[in-house]
């Protein structure tokens, strides 16, 4: 099949009738995150760039990986099964997550959507169609793990822009990792936990705590009936938190349930999840001075109402510095 690149596409295929990017060669290597890097190329779209960038991983590393946290046992418990999947992808090599930005001429350009596909030696019969192009296309060499990531770039003026310079801005994305369980009942409540990245002492503070109704007319009239009950929680963390911390339920919200029953299974269904209350949690507050900036929390959705929520701490990390790479 003839390699082409479009700037609505994905490795997969493409949409609209826009036509196929120009190639230009990159051919650049560095080395980021404790990992070699290598943007193979750019192509330039009638809509803007597109960049296809690789990050290149050890076997030794992908099998040690497969070693620990080869499949087997009993099944986790529902409120560990999440942490499993966090600690999962924090210990796999191929899974690190970029935000890049395009910076052409001075000026810089944020993408519109991207995608991904990864190789792994030690799998091979799992490795799709699309990684093997990319794998030949490039000649990449098979012998290592690849993350390849697609992103589009869309361009701020009418023309094509004349390409003077061109870089590439990498950051890392922050990487979500379970922290402690808290349970939690009433204003006034305080939990005591230390953050893994500076070893200090905080405490959460309770400061509303009450029980929710989302309003029905959030999910329409169809045949689906959903779970309304929830929990809402305001509290405030001291001293105030240096890094990013959100509060979950350790436990999914119940699934719809069909209203009127039939023979066949819905091909999917969706988990319901919310941001805040229908009409958000209520702005009184409890205790007094040094407390940090207030913060929300809403439980999992259910049926009836639930008894005690478990929460769960979630600290996102972001352990290496952003990287500018000159491509032109």
């Amino acid at each position: 099949m003839e390699w082409k690149v479009f700037f609505n596409g994905s490795f997969f295929g493409h949409s609209g009738r826009d036509h196929a990017g120009k190639e230009v060669t990159v051919g650049k290597w560095f080395a980021w995150a404790g990992m070699e890097w290598f943007i193979p190329a750019v192509y330039l779209c009638g809509k803007g760039f597109v960049l296809d960038f690789c990050m290149r991983v050890e076997k030794a590393q992908l099998q040690a990986f497969i070693d620990k946290w080869k499949l087997g046992g009993e099944e986790a418990p529902e409120q560990c099964f999440r942490e499993r999947q966090m600690e999962l992808d924090w210990d796999n090599p191929l899974c690190f997550d970029v935000t890049p930005r395009l910076i052409l001429n001075g000026k810089e350009l944020s993408s519109a959507h991207g995608c991904g596909t990864a190789y792994n030696p030690c799998l091979p019969e799992e490795n799709g169609e699309d990684a093997k192009r990319v794998m030949e296309h490039y000649g990449l060499d098979t012998a290592y793990g690849w993350m390849v990531w697609r992103y589009s770039f869309p361009k701020k003026t009418l023309r094509r822009p004349e390409v003077r310079t061109l870089s590439v801005m990498l950051k890392q994305q922050p990487v979500p990792v379970p922290g402690p369980h808290f349970h939690a009942t009433a204003p006034g409540d305080t939990f005591k936990f230390v953050f893994p990245e500076n070893g200090a002492e905080y405490t959460l503070t309770v400061q509303e705590y009450e029980r929710k109704v989302m309003e029905t007319k959030w999910f329409g009239n169809g045949r689906w009936e959903y779970p309304t009950q929830y929990q809402v929680m305001t509290y405030t963390v001291s001293p105030e938190f240096p890094g990013e911390l959100t509060v979950t339920d350790c436990v999914k919200s119940d699934m719809p349930k069909e209203k009127h029953r039939r023979q066949e299974e819905p091909a999917a269904v969706a988990a319901v999840a919310i941001i805040g209350g229908a009409d958000g949690p209520t702005a009184l507050l409890f205790g007094g001075e040094g407390q940090g900036k207030p913060r929300i929390a809403c439980s999992a959705l259910h049926f009836e109402p639930v008894a005690e929520v478990e929460w769960r701490m979630v600290f996102h990390e972001t352990h290496f510095n952003d990287i500018t790479v000159k491509l032109i």
